[in-house]
């Protein structure tokens, strides 16, 4: 057993590590992010003293070795935009994520353990392929592209619902809806 751990853990590590790899990687190669923080009309100096301040005027292996040994402090850095600490914006935000997804995770029980049954119930029958095809027809379809559909439909040319915001009920409609349908698939399958 002490073994089979010991391996688990290894293996973790290595998948933790190739992931810190790729995670440094895709940051490092989407852009400069001096340019984002720097106003538009800043002379070169400006842009090259932001840029040894921030750390990434060093070679990309120090870059990533002073990235690995924060991230494994806990320190996720400044963020850009909010000039305030990475982690505490996630832990302000996790309140309302978590309440998202507990919303998103009824609203899809809700609608798939009624399909389900009823699937089950009339096997073989028109209701059958119909949920069936519904239940195929939401899995095809991408969950952003249906957010965005609806916040198009809804609060761009209906106005009924706010397109951003956590302030009320009606700002986690649209997102409630998307992350239900997401997850209605499996659910409804296994009822």
């Amino acid at each position: 057993m002490l073994k089979y751990l010991v391996k688990r853990f290894f293996q973790t590590a290595v998948v933790l590590f190739v992931v810190s790899v790729i995670v440094f990687c895709v940051m490092s190669f989407t852009g400069d992010p001096v340019l984002m923080i720097v106003p538009p009309n800043a002379t070169d100096a400006q842009i090259a003293e932001a840029r040894i301040a921030l750390g990434l005027d060093q070679p990309l292996w120090v870059q990533y070795k002073v990235f690995l040994f924060n991230l494994l402090k806990g320190d996720l850095g400044i963020s850009y935009i909010f000039k305030r600490p990475a982690l505490t914006l996630i832990v302000e935000r996790m309140p309302t994520t978590f309440r998202l997804g507990v919303f998103g995770m009824l609203v899809g029980l809700a609608l798939a353990l009624p399909l389900g049954i009823l699937a089950a119930l009339y096997e073989g029958r028109f209701i059958d392929r119909a949920i069936q095809l519904l239940i195929s027809v939401n899995q095809a379809v991408p969950s952003f592209w249906l957010a965005l559909m609806l916040i198009i439909v809804f609060g761009v040319h209906l106005g009924w619902l706010p397109t951003t915001g956590a302030d009320s009920w009606r700002h986690f409609i649209m997102p409630t809806l998307v992350l239900g349908l997401s997850v209605l698939p499996a659910l409804a399958r296994l009822a």
